[in-house]
């Protein structure tokens, strides 16, 4: 039975990313980063205008339900958000070691492709694109959420 944390592939330790794959990978950390902390922020607020609308005396009730679903809506599309910021902080922290696992280290020195291809050939994976825009869409829905939950909201309470 082979040990738990032992890896299946030899480890290259002075094996360093190119320049531009190490500076892509920066930019999209940072990047995520700032993901995570507005989406948490969004979150935080979003409790807050729950227990608004909660205690609010918004009277029709259809319009109501459609106040809450967007709240609930916000927070969750809010923390997805957030979840995928990490996720993908975790999975770019993880390029330099998956790449130095790798026999040939990818050294083509011209390559004709976009960032994103860049560092799924450096060994973000496959499931890279998918959690960029999985993180971005969620992000601005959640957005998006709020705000028509603020104006409706405003409306109702002020009509």
């Amino acid at each position: 039975m082979p040990e738990p944390n032992k890896p299946s592939k030899p480890l290259d330790l002075t094996y360093e990313l190119p320049k531009l794959v190490e500076s892509v990978r920066q930019g999209w950390i940072i990047s995520a980063q700032g993901a995570a902390v507005v989406s948490v922020l969004l979150c935080g607020a979003e409790t807050q205008l729950i227990s608004m609308v909660q205690s609010g005396k918004t009277t029709p009730v259809p319009a109501y339900r459609f106040l809450l679903l967007l709240s609930y809506s916000a927070f969750m599309l809010n923390a997805s958000a957030t979840i995928a910021s990490l996720l993908m902080i975790d999975r770019l922290g993880e390029i330099p070691i998956r790449a130095a696992r790798l026999l040939d280290n990818r050294s083509t020195k011209v390559v004709h492709t976009s960032d994103d291809s860049l560092l799924e050939d450096h060994c973000a994976g496959g499931r890279w694109t998918w959690m960029k825009w999985h993180c971005l869409l969620a992000l601005i829905a959640g957005s998006w959420c709020m705000v028509l939950q603020i104006w409706l909201y405003v409306y109702l309470n002020d009509a």
